[in-house]
């Protein structure tokens, strides 16, 4: 029988970092707002032009968006990288052998047919 365990990181963790994205995104949206309305003092109009408070916040928002996501895409990065190490040296006969390997213990557990694994392999039923 196999066990499974979930890990309990704390959620405090997860709150504090929905709160520093959501900060992150709404300062975004505040400066780009605030960068609209420093065009307004440079047009003839400024009511016709009270449209650019609005682009700009959009845009803040959209970058907001963009910066939290790709800082929460590398901090996965990150933790990819520790489990999978390859070793230095992994040459054709080093991938070789590790594939042939694997070929035998996967012959195991196939029916006494299909022995033969061949590298493209379709079945079609209908």
């Amino acid at each position: 029988m196999l066990n499974a365990y979930a890990q309990d990181s704390g959620g405090n963790d997860l709150i504090k970092d929905t709160v520093t994205d959501l900060s992150i995104v709404v300062a975004a949206g505040v400066t780009g707002a605030l960068l609209g309305l420093s065009t307004l003092p440079f047009v003839e109009e400024p009511q016709d032009h009270l449209n650019n408070i609005l682009i700009g916040g959009s845009i803040g928002i959209i970058l907001g968006v963009g910066f939290v996501a790709y800082t929460q895409a590398m901090k996965g990065r990150s933790t990819f990288q520790t489990v999978y190490e390859p070793s230095v040296k992994f040459d054709t006969l080093e991938r070789y052998s590790w594939h042939r390997v694997n070929h035998l213990q996967a012959a195991k557990y196939l029916s006494p047919g299909d022995r033969d694994i061949s590298a493209l392999n379709y079945l079609f039923t209908f």
